[in-house]
């Protein structure tokens, strides 16, 4: 089937009568009515091979699409074609192309422009996709520290949430570019359906110290009725879960209570509300501040981190049965009891 996406228009009809059109332009067979059906069979193979497309059999199946001149932005500070392609691949693609992807999902993708192929990066070594892998695995894997999103009313598990942090590691190539969407600083969390192709990012808030970031996904539930609640949800291009999309009461809540309750998570993740004696709630104050002066306070004790302690002068009578190490400061975290904690 061939199709052209461009704008809508209004045009006179054959019966002389002034209609709205969307722009989309469709070839194919006639269906007998007023739409169209794609070319199947031996004049779809013929049909392709005649526009120079890859063979496809029955041990050669997937999915060609072939762009007929397509525009490309050219000129000084314009971002390469390769980057461009190799970012939009690794922004919806990633979770089918980790070292954690089953076999039966895993994608292979190759890109070649002008008869060169462009390597398309790893993501568990491109930042931030790196973090995005550890909570894919930490999914997959079942992890102790993945949270059930659940709907009160009707009562229903929704889907499964997992966030990963860690520092925030270097951007590489692509991810340089003047123009690139990979963010900085990671505070994102991607929204998939068990399919494992990323419909949307919700992007929360980051962390006050810019050296940490995050990363999350959210699953929704393989039941039938939740998951085609989320696909029934979706505009024709999959792009986004839009509640009021949809007819069925309990439909539309199973999608508007999962998104409120990410949206919360995606908000408090990096700055936890906590409960004031007043009743009232406000943010945990920044750790960022004192994580830094911990640092450096504990960076001029010692520099070389665990290891055996040199030996202080005693008396020869004296027998030396126990070596500290200087304390090293690694991080600080808010617990489950909304306390600062410092760990060493």
């Amino acid at each position: 089937m061939g199709c052209h996406l461009g704008s809508a228009y209004d045009s006179d009809t054959a019966d002389n009568k002034r209609r709205r059109f969307t722009g989309r332009h469709w070839w194919g067979i006639s269906d007998g009515e007023e739409g169209i059906d794609p070319l199947i069979g031996t004049h779809a193979a013929e049909l392709a091979a005649s526009l120079g497309m890859p063979e496809r059999n029955l041990n050669n199946t997937g999915t060609s699409i072939l762009i007929l001149d397509p525009y490309i932005e050219e000129g000084e500070g314009v971002r390469s074609i390769d980057h461009y392609i190799q970012e939009t691949i690794l922004w919806n693609f990633w979770p089918r192309l980790t070292a954690s992807t089953p076999e039966d999902k895993k994608l292979t993708i190759r890109i070649e422009i002008e008869k060169h192929e462009v390597p398309l990066p790893v993501p568990e070594y491109f930042p931030p996709f790196d973090l995005f892998a550890s909570a894919m695995k930490a999914y997959r894997d079942n992890s102790a520290d993945v949270q059930i999103i659940r709907s009160e009313r009707p009562k229903k598990d929704l889907g499964r949430l997992i966030i990963k942090k860690g520092l925030c590691a270097d951007r590489l190539g692509l991810a340089l570019d003047q123009h690139s969407g990979i963010p900085e600083q990671a505070c994102h969390i991607a929204l998939m359906r068990p399919v494992e192709l990323v419909v949307k990012y919700i992007e929360g808030t980051p962390f006050a110290d810019s050296r940490f970031e995050w990363a999350g996904v959210f699953i929704c539930s393989d039941e039938d009725d939740v998951e085609s609640a989320f696909a029934m949800s979706e505009p024709p291009a999959h792009d986004d879960w839009i509640p009021d999309n949809l007819p069925d009461r309990n439909a539309k809540t199973f999608v508007r209570v999962a998104l409120k309750r990410i949206e919360q998570t995606a908000s408090n993740f990096a700055a936890p509300i906590i409960s004031v004696a007043s009743g009232t709630k406000d943010r945990g104050p920044s750790l960022a501040g004192t994580a830094s002066r911990l640092g450096r306070l504990l960076d001029s004790v010692s520099g070389k981190g665990p290891g055996k302690a040199r030996p202080s002068p005693r008396p020869p009578h004296v027998k030396q049965e126990l070596a500290i190490s200087p304390a090293r400061f690694i991080r600080l975290e808010i617990d489950n009891q909304n306390r600062r904690c410092a760990f060493f």
